[in-house]
């Protein structure tokens, strides 16, 4: 493409522009907002120039001069990806109240876009407006009825309000005829729902598949510790559950006898129901074993502990998504 270049005059707004495009191309945003500042500064109103340039600043994460530049773009020509895009920003900025305002202009562009509707809804849930996020989120799944990350947040959403509910919606979420383009039924909270869903059900089979799954998922995860820290708590719901043969297994397959090493080694004292080496527990392993064994006999429902806040923590990209 260098060859190319040899078409536009020296010092040529085209000629910055086509520079600034080959660096996007290359990944070279610092090189593409430079020659875009050329342009800039001989045509402050250039609208391409401009939105280049906040796709040159989001994608280095510089989010606050992003929307400011988007801003310069909608007072120019307020087309629906702008409004879109700086709704976007303002989203991973957690200035939701400004988002919902450019999803709504958004919308108002295009009633049926499926982003810029989901985008209403997340910003909806993030402002406590949790009914009328409901009642978008089920306009949505009437314009997409086979939309999984409709149904998947509808779910988690709904959760807070009836816990049934937004299991049925959930487990909807996860029908392998659903569609999905926000891929969320694929993050890490949504694996590790659908393990728990399986052990709610106990259907152990699909336990044992979807916890398989959930561990090459987590492995080399940038928030490894973090979700190997909820599995060990999802692990030891299975072993409240009565399930010890089915904990002990996959402690030891996922290598996590050393960081579940109390609850492994009450698990291998109740398999082997030896009355007499109770007296040689630690104090934290006995502590466990009298928990698991009063949580059998009082039948109660049991959850692990990261499943009392179900309210949706989004977790923001490392570079800004597009619509």
């Amino acid at each position: 493409m260098a060859g190319l270049a040899g078409l536009f005059p020296a010092e040529s707004p085209g000629l910055f522009i086509f520079q600034a495009v080959t660096a996007i191309l290359t990944r070279n945003m610092e090189e593409c907002l430079m020659n875009l500042e050329c342009v800039l500064q001989k045509m402050p109103g250039f609208a391409l120039a401009l939105r280049m340039k906040a796709l040159a600043l989001s994608e280095t994460l510089r989010l606050d001069e992003a929307a400011r530049t988007l801003k310069q773009v909608i007072e120019i020509d307020p087309d629906f990806n702008s409004w879109c895009q700086l709704a976007n920003i303002l989203e991973n900025l957690g200035r939701h109240q400004e988002a919902l305002a450019s999803y709504d202009e958004a919308t108002q562009l295009k009633p049926h876009d499926y982003e810029a509707l989901l985008g209403r809804c997340r910003c909806l849930y993030d402002l406590d407006r949790v009914e009328e996020c409901l009642r978008s989120i089920d306009r949505i799944i009437e314009l997409y009825p086979g939309s999984s990350d409709a149904y998947f947040l509808r779910g988690l959403w709904l959760s807070t309000i009836d816990s049934n509910a937004g299991l049925i919606s959930l487990k909807r979420a996860f029908d392998p005829k659903s569609n999905s383009r926000r891929n969320y039924v694929n993050t890490s909270d949504a694996k590790m729902m659908k393990t728990l869903f399986s052990l709610m059900d106990e259907d152990f089979d699909q336990f044992r598949s979807d916890w398989r799954e959930l561990e090459r998922h987590i492995k080399g995860h940038e928030d490894q510790g973090f979700l190997e820290t909820q599995a060990s708590d999802l692990l030891t719901t299975v072993a409240k559950v009565g399930q010890w043969q089915l904990a002990r297994e996959l402690i030891t397959s996922s290598n996590l006898d050393e960081q579940l090493f109390p609850l492994a080694r009450a698990l291998d004292y109740l398999l082997q129901r030896d009355e007499t080496s109770i007296e040689k527990l630690s104090p934290e392993v006995r502590r466990i074993v009298d928990e698991i064994i009063r949580t059998l006999n009082s039948g109660e429902n049991v959850k692990p502990k990261w499943t009392l806040d179900v309210k949706w923590s989004w977790n923001k990209p490392k570079s800004i998504r597009r619509q």
